[in-house]
């Protein structure tokens, strides 16, 4: 159970804090050995479920940066683990470095405690740690994965920042048309009422508009429950695979999907290397963080070759993996010893030009909103004006 605790350091602070275990005697034994005396306990107040905040990856990597932070700053892994336990993260954080804890204090090594955690982290990350307690050099492995996932975390928040204006555009003309529908064609409906010679856009718009008003219920509880199924869907890893698929073969949105996918690629195989993973065992981690499914195969095939004793940059090229210059780069690396500089290139090389193909998305998104959303509204206007000229005969 987890306990609220204030305690006496050996300075004489007081200081409180949150500890699980099965009983307040094994509390006070645990807490007796790093150096403080508890004297009031009482069971730890958790977060209903309509209260707690959902966790997000934005949570994880605070808390590993801080794990991290604490590790170069030479404080022992057991140490850094309590401290992370008592921060105020999500509650799934806590419980998960309070789990890390109970493993270590069984004799687990780090790696083998973060596997059996209740929180699922990247194959990389797990991989980088294992590679450092191995290695020794357990704080800059962690920083390379720490590293790893805010470069993921920037590439998502890149890519929703480009969508926010393009989406406030789409916004604001579906809520002009739902005005025009609901304010303005009523009224000339009136007007034109039982006349029979109007033009057919003329008909169409002022018999929507009227439709509209009857029955926008059925509209608004239609597009709710779009909205809904959608949702559930969006939550489905394979819908989501299949929609990342299908738009991977847009223009230009599949190429910067591409680009975000060869980056993300690439980043890891440097992190990975830098840390003396075998480059088979980098190869299969990599392939992790790649999203697309067509790309992600032909990896796996790159790894195959590899394990069958292909050169590296023949396998990629072999396969249509990466551009001409990226397998340049990446056979000078194998020639040289420096492919994790090599893989470091081609990842920056996909960044800038990830960057230039949003720009290019947005530089087309946004016009094209306007004009779509503008010759929707145009539509409607002529066919109230079209409407109004049929009944005075008037000819254009």
């Amino acid at each position: 159970m987890k306990l609220s605790y204030q305690a006496f350091t050996r300075d004489g602070e007081i200081v409180s804090g949150l500890i699980d275990a099965p009983s307040e005697r094994e509390a006070q034994r645990v807490l007796e050995a790093q150096g403080v005396a508890p004297f009031d306990f009482s069971p730890a107040k958790t977060a209903s479920r309509a209260t707690r905040r959902r966790l997000r990856s934005e949570h994880i990597i605070q808390a590993l940066d801080e794990f991290c932070t604490l590790l170069e700053s030479e404080v022992g892994i057991a140490e850094a683990v309590d401290a992370l336990q008592q921060g105020e993260y999500h509650p799934e954080i806590n419980e998960f470095f309070t789990q890390i804890g109970q493993q270590l204090q069984s004799g687990e090594s780090l790696s083998s405690a973060i596997r059996k955690g209740k929180l699922v982290l990247p194959p990389v990350v797990l991989q980088l740690v294992e590679t450092g307690e191995a290695t020794g050099a357990l704080s800059a492995s962690l920083r390379e994965a720490v590293d790893q996932l805010h470069y993921a975390e920037s590439v998502r928040d890149e890519f929703r920042s480009a969508l926010i204006y393009p989406a406030i555009l789409v916004f604001s003309g579906i809520g002009a048309i739902v005005l025009i529908f609901a304010f303005v064609v009523p009224k000339f409906a009136n007007l034109v009422q039982g006349n029979d010679d109007m033009p057919l856009l003329a008909n169409i718009v002022i018999n929507g508009g009227l439709w509209f008003n009857e029955n926008w219920y059925f509209l608004v509880a239609g597009l709710g429950g779009l909205a809904a199924l959608l949702t559930v869907r969006l939550r489905d890893a394979g819908f989501r695979t299949r929609m990342l698929n299908f738009s991977a073969r847009l223009p230009l949105i599949g190429s910067w999907l591409h680009e975000r996918d060869i980056g993300n690629w690439a980043s890891s195989m440097a992190a990975l290397l830098n840390n003396r993973v075998e480059l088979v065992s980098a190869l299969a981690l990599s392939r992790n963080n790649v999203q697309l499914e067509i790309r992600r195969q032909r990896l796996y095939r790159v790894e195959q070759a590899v394990r069958g004793g292909d050169a590296l940059s023949d396998a990629l090229k072999e396969n249509h993996v990466l551009s001409p210059t990226a397998y340049n780069l990446v056979r000078v690396g194998e020639k040289t010893g420096r492919l994790p500089q090599m893989m470091s290139s081609v990842s920056s090389i996909c960044e800038k030009t990830r960057k230039t193909r949003t720009a290019q998305v947005l530089a087309l998104i946004e016009p094209a909103a306007i004009l779509i959303i503008g010759a929707v509204i145009g539509v409607m206007i002529l066919g109230v004006i079209l409407a109004i000229t049929s009944v005075n005969d008037v000819a254009f």
